[in-house]
């Protein structure tokens, strides 16, 4: 009875000091301190700093997409412009197409015939006065062959140019057919070609000639004939001779070379009504001596193909209309419209020239036309020799 008693007080003790615990506990919460205006002031401030710095990142984000939208924007003006500019180039275009493109129809001249419509300037070639063109060739050929300008020094000097005259190389000609034809008549009886001996006008002997055989061309070249024989199987000796001779003097003349390029250095303005040649002050080189500057023609001495060149720069608000002449007719020509910026053009062609033939450039006729030059060398013609008519 004791013991439980014990127990009994025991556990009273354990409650009651359990519960003075609690109630301590509950009294020292209660007396926790409550935050000052300071602390609070400084986490206000806080939140109004850290809400600022975002603020000012979006005003920098809203800003950058202004900038972008106001671009965007521009670039859209600009692209509407173009294509404003476009639509109207494709309908200027389309109304040139539609009306036959009757740019070149009156010859570079307005509606009252005279010359000077920037916007019809193409048809000038065409419309050449070819009687004046002869008459200017004619008048610049009875010129002089030393035709120089005041003050310049010739150039046209080739020290290594050798000139044979003509009667020089026919001489040598017969001498070397002298010289070889025995030979060959000699080698062609061997070989059973009927070779005729010559006495006089109408005599002639067969030296050798088998009856079977027919030689239809003696093997030297004709340029381009039949030899001239007596019938159907007899080669004289004559023949034999003048085939070796023309033979020889082919081979000297295709040997020959022939090439030019010159410059002019000033300017040429147009007149209207009257076409110009287009004359050059420097020769940078002139193999064959063919090209006369003072006259600006060139004129063939040995036929054959050629190749001819000419670059022009126009002078400032003035078309280029420059024509290669053949003679008296355009092969080519080259022209270019009207502009304030620094135009050049280029044309070209290859010719089949026979001996006398002359090349040469022309300015059309027109006050709108005019080339500019000066020692920055722009404007230049060049020809040369492709192919001799020998070989």
């Amino acid at each position: 009875m004791y013991a439980k008693l014990s127990i009994a007080i025991v556990l009273v003790v354990v409650l009651s000091s359990a519960d003075g615990v609690r109630s301590r506990r509950l009294r020292n919460r209660g007396r926790e301190p409550t935050p000052s205006a300071s602390e609070t002031n400084s986490e206000l401030r806080a939140q109004y700093d850290e809400l600022s710095s975002r603020f000012d990142i979006l005003q920098r984000q809203l800003d950058s997409a202004l900038a972008t939208i106001n671009r965007l924007s521009q670039n859209l003006v600009t692209l509407e412009e173009r294509d404003a500019e476009q639509t109207r180039l494709l309908s200027s275009v389309e109304e040139r197409l539609g009306e036959g493109c009757t740019c070149g129809d009156n010859g570079g001249r307005d509606n009252s015939g005279q010359p000077g419509n920037r916007n019809n300037m193409d048809g000038w070639v065409g419309q050449l006065d070819r009687e004046a063109v002869r008459d200017m060739r004619q008048n610049f050929n009875r010129r002089p062959s030393a035709d120089k300008n005041a003050g310049e020094e010739e150039t046209d000097e080739d020290d290594n140019e050798v000139d044979i005259n003509p009667g020089v190389l026919d001489a040598i000609g017969k001498t070397f057919a002298d010289m070889m034809a025995p030979r060959v008549i000699e080698k062609a009886g061997r070989s059973g070609v009927s070779i005729v001996r010559s006495h006089g006008v109408n005599k002639t002997e067969q030296i050798s000639a088998p009856e079977d055989i027919r030689p239809s061309r003696f093997p030297f070249r004709t340029g381009g004939k039949q030899l001239t024989v007596r019938n159907k199987r007899e080669i004289t000796e004559n023949d034999v001779y003048t085939q070796i001779e023309d033979t020889f003097t082919d081979l000297v003349k295709s040997n020959k070379k022939c090439a030019f390029s010159a410059i002019r250095t000033i300017p040429l303005l147009g007149v209207s009504g009257e076409p110009q040649a287009i004359t050059f002050q420097k020769n940078m080189a002139n193999k064959g001596k063919s090209f006369e500057r003072g006259k600006g023609v060139f004129t063939c001495k040995i036929p054959g193909i050629y190749y001819f060149s000419y670059t022009m720069r126009s002078y400032d608000e003035k078309h280029i209309g420059v024509a290669l002449m053949l003679n008296d007719s355009p092969v080519v020509a080259l022209t270019t419209d009207a502009s304030v910026r620094k135009v050049m053009q280029t044309q070209s062609s290859q010719l089949q020239l026979v001996e006398g033939d002359q090349v040469w450039l022309l300015l059309g006729p027109s006050s709108e036309f005019g080339v500019y030059g000066n020692d920055f060398n722009y404007n230049t013609f060049n020809g040369y020799l492709l192919y001799p008519n020998y070989i």
